[in-house]
């Protein structure tokens, strides 16, 4: 197992087995909380699991703002 993929385990592992349960935008404490602004043109996506835990995207891990991730669909894999 390479060094990224145990950092990443490390870092992202307990979500394997949740379930994703609502997609939204960060409300304006969490947005706080990461030092940033809830924006009418740039979305803060938020994603929900059902064990508690949140997952919000950064433009790179000094959280110096909200990101952007790329969905791929099976046909893309």
């Amino acid at each position: 197992m390479s060094d990224l993929t145990k950092y990443l385990e490390k870092e992202w592992g307990s979500l394997v087995g949740a379930t994703l349960i609502k997609v939204r935008n960060a409300t304006a404490e969490e947005a706080e909380e990461l030092g940033w602004e809830v924006s009418n043109h740039e979305p803060i996506p938020f994603l929900e699991f059902d064990n508690g835990e949140g997952l919000c995207l950064s433009q790179d891990p000094e959280g110096n703002g909200p990101g952007f991730a790329f969905l791929f669909t099976k046909e893309q894999g």
